[in-house]
């Protein structure tokens, strides 16, 4: 079983990260990593991804696997008024 859990290159709930996080790992990098993803599953491994709830993450993985949205509440952050809730995508081929 692989856990993944990249930088999110995309906006997702305006986040703030975008800028940086695309110099750390770009949406070439997800492109990439898509690709693992198509390795793992040949391998008949495990996987488990999280990314951001962005239209873009959905089709780039969007492997016929289970796709699940989740909440999380933000508590990281220099203004707690600039905390709130993001949403997310979990991506696995655990049934």
């Amino acid at each position: 079983m692989v856990f993944l859990d990249p930088p999110y290159t995309v906006a997702h709930n305006n986040n703030g990260f975008v800028r940086y996080n695309d110099k750390l790992f770009s949406f070439a990098d997800q492109r990439r990593l898509s690709k693992m993803i198509d390795a793992i599953r040949m391998r008949s491994a495990y996987y488990i991804l999280t990314n951001a709830a962005h239209s873009s993450i959905a089709e780039l993985f969007e492997k016929g696997d289970r796709r699940i949205e989740t909440f999380r509440k933000n508590a990281v952050g220099g203004a707690t008024a600039a905390r709130g809730t993001a949403t997310e995508y979990l991506f696995t081929n655990i049934y």
